[in-house]
């Protein structure tokens, strides 16, 4: 959301919100075979999980790009913007070699990390915050950010991973996550 390359606006919000209601539509499937077809990522054939590994390895070299080109316009502790990327690959790489059981235990902590990162986003951008730009969109900004967020977001894919390390309540931990998600990203927006 940090790294989106478009102006917050009226249309922005709007669009993140169709795509959350999109995203909300897509998560049905997974939540049907993990709930009633008892399905499990294990007893997939080997070329779904390809397919799945090359996804993620895309999605994380789309997310790289994207942020590279973010950080463009950044400030950062660190002068050179592609060792930064290398040292955030190298600990997302030992996050991963860890296994789910340590990956989890350590998003706790990422947590408390963002949330303390977005007061200090509220506090430090509260004076600035101007209503002029939430005029009335027009439908192209709408369209163009909604489907933006919804393929910009690789959510969907995860949770369908993720599903297989979950308690049962599927359901609802899906629509809590696409919710929090929509709460942040409309917040980052609006204070944008």
């Amino acid at each position: 959301m940090i790294c989106t390359s478009s102006a917050y606006s009226a249309g922005q919000m709007t669009g993140i919100f169709i795509s959350a209601i999109f995203q909300a539509v897509a998560v049905i499937p997974s939540v049907y075979l993990y709930s009633v077809k008892k399905f499990s990522i294990e007893k997939c054939p080997k070329w779904i999980l390809t397919l799945y590994t090359l996804y993620f390895l895309l999605y994380g070299g789309f997310s790289f790009s994207r942020f590279y080109t973010a950080a463009r316009s950044m400030n950062f502790p660190i002068t050179n913007k592609v060792f930064a990327l290398i040292l955030i690959a190298g600990v997302c790489l030992y996050s991963a070699m860890l296994g789910i059981k340590p990956l989890s235990r350590g998003s706790a902590i990422v947590l408390a990390l963002f949330a303390v990162s977005i007061a200090v986003l509220f506090i430090g951008s509260y004076s600035k915050i101007s209503l002029d730009r939430f005029k009335v969109p027009d439908n192209t900004d709408i369209l163009s950010s909604s489907f933006a967020d919804f393929i910009f977001g690789g959510e969907i894919a995860v949770m369908f991973i993720l599903f297989s390390f979950m308690d049962k309540n599927y359901k609802c931990l899906a629509y809590s996550f696409i919710s929090v998600k929509l709460l942040i990203a409309e917040f980052i927006s609006f204070i944008g």
